[in-house]
């Protein structure tokens, strides 16, 4: 193997491990957004959406939606205020 080959190879194996790493945050975010969803809905009360509040949430029983494209191509996070 020479050196342009073992480069190619170290940039793929990085790339693996990020995209594994990826995948790894997203299921975390997909597990806390289903629990938050089951919750909403076994209350059996109005849903109430904000949009793309950020960090600035601020409307009390309201349920904030959040979606950035930062690191990750992009990430839908849900929290419930109450």
């Amino acid at each position: 193997m020479d050196l342009n080959e073992s480069l190619q190879l170290n940039e793929y194996l990085e790339c693996k491990k990020q995209n594994l790493h990826k995948e790894e945050v997203l299921r975390k975010i997909s597990a806390k957004n289903n629990n938050v969803i089951t919750k909403l809905l076994s209350d059996n009360k109005p849903i109430k959406l904000e949009l793309g509040a950020g960090q600035e949430r601020q409307l009390e029983g309201w349920t904030t939606i959040d979606i950035r494209c930062e690191t990750f191509r992009s990430q839908i996070r849900l929290q419930c205020l109450e």
